[in-house]
């Protein structure tokens, strides 16, 4: 008698091989997942950098009496920070105890799409040359 050969796959194998597929594919997903999430964390940290470097470029162009009249403990917020009008804050402290020299701190602070706060300050001592 000759022996019948199989034809065909048995429903394990099949079951087993659609299991390598979705946990490959759920492993995709998720470093896709974390690839959105650290891009949008740089993108906001990018635009934190830019906004608090063009406060103080601002800054720069008033005089002393003028920075710490209408710059210090001045609040502003950043746009791409937003998804709310709370999300983001921004905070300039002038420290004009040497005239001459007055240092300027600029801070935002927003929270992150992970949920965690976030912050980027930047200091400066304003000399005339």
């Amino acid at each position: 008698m000759r022996r019948q050969t199989r034809k065909g796959l048995s429903l394990v194998e099949v079951m087993l091989a659609i299991a390598f597929l979705v946990i490959g594919l759920l492993g995709t997903l998720a470093a896709l997942t974390s690839c959105v999430t650290l891009n949008t964390l740089t993108s906001h940290r990018s635009a934190a950098s830019h906004a608090v470097r063009e406060k103080i470029e601002e800054i720069k162009s008033a005089s002393v009496v003028d920075m710490v009249d209408l710059y210090h403990n001045q609040r502003f917020s950043v746009a791409e920070l937003r998804r709310s009008p709370s999300d983001s804050a921004g905070l300039v402290t002038v420290d004009a105890t040497i005239a001459a020299r007055p240092t300027v701190t600029v801070r935002v602070a927003w929270i992150s799409v992970v949920g965690k706060p976030e912050s980027y300050e930047l200091s400066t001592i304003i000399t005339d040359f």
